[in-house]
């Protein structure tokens, strides 16, 4: 992977909130999926927030992104993917899309604050 040139003033990075803007992805296509055809999807373990920066976009880059990002709403995003990773096989096995919905309307929150 080649790795993203670092930023060169924290104005040109890409938030409108307290975290990156393109987190909601991790979550969005495949519990989409799932909330839609829960028969025909199954779930995997979502990143936390700066292993996600660091896989994505290399460790220059995902460092400044990460030093950028509100400490506290990272916090609460990984305690959501914590949380929703300890119940994803019995998600995928009981096929509960309530679940899945709530953990979605919970990221959703997290990552919408300060918009």
């Amino acid at each position: 992977m080649s790795e993203r040139p670092p930023y060169k003033e924290s104005s040109e990075l890409p938030f409108e909130g307290k975290l990156f803007d393109d987190t909601f992805n991790d979550w969005f296509g495949e519990a989409v999926l799932f909330v839609s055809t829960p028969d025909r999807t199954t779930l995997h373990p979502v990143r936390h927030y700066e292993d996600r920066q660091r896989e994505l976009y290399g460790p220059t880059a995902a460092e400044e992104v990460i030093q950028a990002s509100d400490s506290d709403a990272m916090r609460r995003y990984n305690q959501i993917v914590d949380e929703f990773n300890a119940e994803i096989d019995r998600i995928n096995r009981e096929k509960d899309v309530e679940t899945v919905r709530r953990y979605l309307k919970r990221v959703k929150e997290v990552l919408s604050e300060g918009r």
